[in-house]
């Protein structure tokens, strides 16, 4: 771990980890294992990685401690943590120990591509997986515990067996209604395989080839992103803003009902409460992804503030 990515992680990054095995195509003596971050721009920030045999429990458990001993360095709130990966080979036992009371967040994607396995064994018809699929995002990605009820309640009406294996998958794992930690709207650990493009193929037989190669792949890419962001426009990055300006549009179809200075009723098909002095709407997308909702933009917009101050 350099001491660059440690720094940059510690005062510039969510504390969101996602954790892999990068598979490496020239060699199988090797396993890469990877931690890295995410930037204010939603792009891969590398903080650690580590040359193993094997990806098994002991070797995540070294890898984790080691990683938990450098951040201390930094004097970083290590309960915050959550950490993003797909559970398997004894990641979820390992991070559980290295980093306790942390938060452990399982791979939407790897969950999923299981659940289509599973449904290819049934009787449906493609239509008809592609709606359970449809609704297994749904719970994954919804904030209330009725809404992700009612998703699988969809499933169950089709098949029990399938809603049953979703139950089965942990969804207080990977489901933002249950979910206790946060994850910023990221569901994936595929992030990581940015670092499997880093690595030239002829230099995979050597360690130090391979180390050397990752360390002027993490300092190119920190000056490139120096570079850019000396572009940048306003208060918030630009995948960010992005995000901003889609949850703008719906703002203006809401109508907002003021209860007092800091509280107001947000309403379209549903009622929703908003507490701009806790930073809290009823519908929890604001306290999930850390950016202020369309309900919340609508109350800024009534009451002559800029949503920009939350």
């Amino acid at each position: 771990a350099f001491h660059a990515s440690l720094h940059g992680f510690a005062n510039g990054c969510r504390p969101l980890l996602f954790l892999d095995k990068v598979p490496l195509k020239a060699t199988n003596e090797y396993k890469l294992l990877v931690a890295a971050a995410v930037d204010a721009d939603d792009g891969v920030f590398p903080v650690t990685f580590n040359v193993v045999e094997d990806d098994n429990y002991e070797n995540w458990v070294w890898f984790l401690m080691k990683l938990r001993i450098a951040l201390q360095y930094h004097n970083y709130p290590l309960n915050a943590m959550t950490f993003l990966s797909n559970g398997q080979k004894g990641l979820d036992a390992a991070v559980a120990h290295a980093f306790e009371g942390s938060h452990h967040a399982f791979c939407l994607h790897h969950i999923m591509e299981e659940f289509k396995g599973e449904l290819k064994k049934g009787p449906w018809s493609q239509q008809i997986r592609d709606a359970m699929v449809e609704d297994f995002t749904r719970a994954a990605e919804a904030c209330s515990i009725d809404e992700f009820n009612a998703s699988i309640e969809s499933i169950r009406n089709i098949s029990t067996e399938a809603a049953d294996w979703i139950i089965a998958s942990k969804p207080e794992h990977w489901s933002d209604a249950i979910f206790r930690g946060c994850r910023y709207d990221h569901f994936s650990s595929n992030i990581v395989d940015a670092f499997n493009n880093w690595i030239p193929t002829k230099k995979e037989g050597s360690m130090v080839l391979m180390i050397d190669s990752l360390r002027m792949k993490v300092a190119e890419i920190m000056e490139a992103r120096r570079e850019a962001c000396k572009s940048w426009e306003g208060p918030l990055t630009p995948s960010i803003d992005y995000k901003a300006k889609d949850e703008i549009t719906k703002a203006g179809k809401l109508t907002v009902i003021c209860s007092s200075e800091t509280v107001f009723e947000v309403r379209n098909s549903g009622i929703f409460v908003v507490n701009l002095a806790n930073c809290e709407c009823s519908c929890r997308r604001w306290q999930l992804s850390g950016l202020p909702c369309m309900h919340v933009i609508a109350v800024c917009n009534r009451i002559g503030r800029s949503f920009y101050d939350y």
